[in-house]
């Protein structure tokens, strides 16, 4: 899908080409909106007077397609990271009238943002990841993949409920060291509802955990864990050529992420389920 950057203009190219063949237009209407359906742009033929709400979409249409010239004021997002916008274009022909639609992304130039969809930025992502190898699917993406897989993982991760104690300065577990009785500790339920002087009194380390945890799981979406999706799936063998491998016959426990993130996150994630009576 097509991605565009805020407050900056685009140009939209729309096939005439209808389900039964080439289009030959008579007259062509169309209208903007945005995902939820909110006008944009109200409908308008083309060749009419701009409706006067601030801005004209330029139109160029030739025998095969129109294309949309989408000025800045239609891609603001306020305040959100990102919008769809819907361009509906009614094609009218001596058959009937035939409905085109075209989406694109409107987002902003950096698409992860730490406490909001992420706990790092992008560039972050890029560099902790050379220091994580086998991360076959994280390798093989681009770069909207990879952004994309992370903003994913993060949803999952926001699943999870963790504990944080306050016992470790630079690595150096100091309670243990200096036979400190346990310091704070701090149970985090919604990991996205975090704020940043929150998120500054964690620790380093485990702030690095979810970091790499976050990257393992962008990895699994991505494909990098082909035998894990096949366990999950409840298979219990996997052939490729004359090698065979063989799983246990349990299906692996259900969890919001994959046993790659877990392992970074081990010492942080509460397990501790409250059964109550109904």
């Amino acid at each position: 899908m097509q991605r565009v950057l805020a407050d900056t203009s685009v140009k939209v190219a729309v096939s005439l080409v209808g389900e039964a063949g080439p289009l030959v237009p008579m007259a062509i209407r169309f209208r903007l909106a945005d995902e939820s359906g909110a006008v944009i742009y109200p409908e308008v033929a083309i060749g009419d007077p701009g409706p006067g709400v601030g801005f004209e979409i330029l139109t160029d249409v030739d025998s095969e397609r129109v294309i949309f010239t989408i000025p800045a004021p239609a891609h603001q997002l306020a305040g959100k990271l990102n919008s769809l916008r819907v361009l509906t274009v009614l094609v009218a022909t001596a058959e009937g009238t035939t409905r085109l639609v075209e989406r694109y992304v409107v987002t902003k130039e950096a698409i992860l943002e730490p406490l909001k969809n992420s706990v790092q930025t992008y560039d972050e992502a890029v560099l902790l990841s050379l220091s994580m190898p086998g991360m076959i699917g994280w390798e093989a993406a681009n770069d909207t993949e990879r952004q994309s897989a992370l903003i994913a993982a993060f949803v999952r991760l926001a699943q999870l409920k963790y504990r944080v104690r306050d016992r470790f300065i630079n690595g150096i577990d100091v309670q243990r060291r200096l036979a400190l009785e346990p310091g704070s500790s701090y149970n985090i339920d919604r990991l996205e509802l975090l704020t940043a002087d929150e998120w500054s009194r964690l620790s380093g380390r485990f702030k690095e955990s979810l970091a790499r945890a976050q990257i393992a799981e962008a990895d699994v979406i991505l494909g990098g864990d082909e035998i894990g999706s096949q366990r999950q799936a409840g298979l219990f063998s996997h052939s490729i050529g004359e090698a065979k491998y063989m799983f246990r016959s349990e299906k692996p426990l259900s969890l919001p992420v994959s046993e790659q993130a877990v392992r970074h996150l081990r010492g942080f994630v509460r397990w501790s389920v409250t059964i109550g009576r109904a």
